[in-house]
């Protein structure tokens, strides 16, 4: 069987940069998607699992290092990227009565409509307490804001 051919895409030797800090995102997802509940626990690896680009970390893993911050706490902004991002998704498929997604069958089709809220709402809720416990007053991260938001608006 042939080996399949390496992408040399511009694309891909930017996001080669990042491997190892996507990586570091990939744990963090991980550990925050290990909630204790099965059910739970299910639901979210099914979500998170269908791939994807993670083009929203990536840019900001991207935007940090860019700026210079490399701190650890990159890798837990980025996942906070993340799961908002698939928390919409999730939103659209179930407010479309979507069935497929990435060629699978969605989360809403798979475990029913009734079960959606509980993987989207515990990385929520873990979000909005790390973020408040952690990162609104962390100086590197207001040190980070302040410039993604100078580079954003000009």
């Amino acid at each position: 069987m042939p080996v399949p051919a390496a992408d040399t895409s511009p694309a891909a030797a930017v996001l080669d940069l990042i491997a190892e800090d996507m990586a570091g995102v990939d744990l963090v997802i991980s550990s925050r998607l290990d909630t204790g509940v099965p059910l739970v626990r299910q639901v979210s690896k099914y979500i998170i699992s269908a791939g994807g680009k993670r083009l929203r970390p990536a840019l900001l893993l991207l935007m940090a290092g860019a700026l210079g911050y490399r701190e650890e706490q990159r890798f837990n902004l980025a996942a906070v990227v993340e799961f908002i991002h698939t928390a919409t998704l999730l939103h659209d498929d179930v407010v479309d009565d979507s069935t497929l997604r990435r060629g699978r069958a969605t989360a809403n089709q798979q475990f029913g409509n009734q079960l959606l809220p509980l993987p989207l709402e515990m990385p929520a809720w873990d979000v909005y307490l790390y973020w408040h416990a952690n990162v609104e007053d962390d100086p590197a991260n207001k040190w980070l804001r302040e410039r993604l938001t100078a580079a954003m608006v000009g």
